[in-house]
Parts: C-alpha cells; sequence; structure tokens
C-alpha cells in the first residue's frame, strides 16, 4: 500500500488505478469553514461498482437482515 502527504496526491493515486474513476467525477466544495471537501457523486460510484465485474462477489442485490451481536 502507497501512503500520501496530501490530498492532491492521493487523487493522482486514485485516478492511476486500472479500474479507477476518472478525475472528472470529484466534487469540490468550498463552503465549508474547515477547508475544501472532495468527495465523488455517490450515483457515479454506485454505476462503477455495478459494471465493474472485480466486485461482482461482493454485491448484495437481495434484502440483508443485519442483527446486533
Amino acid at each position: 500500500m502507497e501512503s500520501f502527504q496530501s490530498a492532491d496526491v492521493r487523487r493522482t493515486l486514485l485516478s492511476a488505478l486500472d479500474f479507477g474513476l476518472s478525475n472528472d467525477v470529484w466534487i469540490e466544495d468550498y463552503s465549508h469553514s474547515f477547508g475544501t471537501l472532495y468527495y465523488r457523486d455517490k450515483f457515479k460510484c454506485i454505476q462503477f461498482l455495478l459494471v465493474h465485474l472485480h466486485f461482482q462477489a461482493h454485491l448484495e442485490f437481495d434484502p440483508v437482515g443485519l442483527t446486533d451481536s
């Protein structure tokens, strides 16, 4: 696993992944008092997961009941 020193380096590492999301799906929000918030469009992320067969075994389409341990 690679480490990173800034959000820019992290975004560069994520965009370099073979199956990665493109850089155009990053959303920048400057309205927060603590700095800039970067996030991705949740619908594009869902679309990404549904299209890539790498994640097929990890997707669940039926309702799942969760119980407290």
